[in-house]
Order: structure tokens, then sequence, then C-alpha cells
């Protein structure tokens, strides 16, 4: 907790006491956070970061896995329970998110997988989804996950930007604001519109497309309508991850 909220509440409880008469820090400005903020990991950091989780917390790759390939916040992750994941469906069903309403969440191959080994972990099909290897659920990632990003030396990178690289991974990839937005469980597009940017080279590749060849044909007609990367030109490209 912060400090300037510890007072808050300490000065709330000595009014209530009747010790004193008002809360000088009732007036504090609280910072927000930024949510224009864009850290993702890069492949080079996501080497040296699984590297060190195989020399000292390879039980926790399946839960960086997930993390990664799902974009599920801490708490949905660390709340969610078996009865919420259907490995056939390839979904899973946040019940309640941040904006206090549910989703259903799609898990491509390397996302079953993981879930694939903690359910090897779970004495049955009902409790918590997140567990170690004595098959005792976890609440928390900060004891193993901040120490090894200490020690990949992988600066200014919290949890919650595992969500941005999912995100931004997407983009990446030329999938569209609309679909990440389903995926993220984004209320507005509004909240998804800072991972634009990175769809750039994707659209600059996709319009591309439209100049002539030198025989006069469109360059889709002659790439069969698909990008170099093997994404369908569509308003919105659609993997297993999404739809």
């Amino acid at each position: 907790m912060f400090p300037d909220m510890q007072s808050g509440i300490h000065f709330r409880l000595a009014m209530q006491n009747g010790k004193v008469s008002n809360n000088p820090v009732r007036a504090t400005q609280h910072q927000r956070e930024d949510n224009s903020r864009v850290r993702y990991l890069s492949a080079e950091e996501e080497t040296r970061l699984r590297a060190i989780l195989i020399g000292r917390w390879s039980e926790h790759i399946p839960v960086l896995d997930l993390a990664l390939h799902t974009g599920l916040r801490r708490g949905e992750m660390f709340g969610l329970e078996w009865p919420d994941v259907d490995v056939t469906g390839r979904c899973l069903h946040v019940r309640r998110g941040k904006n206090g309403e549910g989703r259903y969440v799609h898990l491509n191959s390397v996302a079953l997988q993981a879930l694939g080994e903690l359910r090897r972990r779970s004495p049955s099909a009902t409790g918590p989804v997140i567990r170690n290897l004595a098959g005792e659920p976890l609440h928390g990632s900060r004891y193993w996950f901040d120490p090894a990003l200490e020690l990949a030396g992988i600066e200014n990178f919290h949890w919650h930007d595992l969500r941005h690289t999912f995100a931004s991974r997407l983009a990446m990839a030329g999938v569209g604001l609309a679909a990440i937005q389903r995926a993220l469980g984004h209320k507005s597009v509004a909240m998804t519109m800072r991972y634009a940017h990175l769809t750039e080279a994707f659209m600059l590749e996709a319009v591309e497309k439209l100049v002539p060849a030198s025989d006069g044909t469109a360059r889709a007609a002659r790439t069969d309508t698909r990008t170099d990367t093997g994404h369908a030109m569509e308003t919105e490209v659609k993997p297993a991850l999404v739809h």
C-alpha cells in the first residue's frame, strides 16, 4: 500500500475515534497509472528471460506461456479455476474482468500446452489453475518473476507488460484492432488504439498490393490476396487465438 494511502487510513480512524478533527492528507493527489504506456517483451529479451527461468524457476514457464498467449491480467490469471477452462472448446471463461464483466478468452496451441502441464499438477478438475509442482495454489508471481527479470537484465518491465506483449504481437502480426480489443476484453476500442502504430508495417504491405505489377495486374491478384507473412487480406486477420 502506498504511504499516502496508509496515512489516509490512519487519519480516518483517528477521526472516527475523536482524536483529530480533520484529515490533512485528504486533498493529496494520487498518481494515476499511465494507460498510454506500451512496454512489450522483445524476442531477445524473452530468450534471456526463458534461459533464467529454465535454470532457476522452470516450474513457472507454463505460467509465463499462459500469460504471453492469453493476455490475461494478473488477477484474472491467478483467480482462474478449472471449471472455467474448456480445453475441447479451446477457451476459458473470465467470470469478472477489470470492468466488472465476464468474457471468453480463446486458446492457441501454446496456451493449451501450458494448461496441460498445469492440469497435471492439480489433484482434481476443481480449484485454482495456477499451482506449483507440489500441487499447491499460487497467488502471485513477484517472488520469481521480478528476480528473473533482474537476472536477465530486463529493465522497466512489469507483469502487466506481458499483457501488452500479447496485444503488441497480435498487432505486429496484422491482427485488426477490433479483434485485439475483443481478445483483451477492452470495453472501448479507445483503450486498444495504443497498439495502432504497431500495425503500420502490415498496413503498408497491405496497400502495396494495390500497386500494379509490370504486366498491369494488381499485385494482390498475383499473390492470391495474401501477404508475404501468410495473412489473408481481410479487414481483420483471424488466427486461432481470436475470432
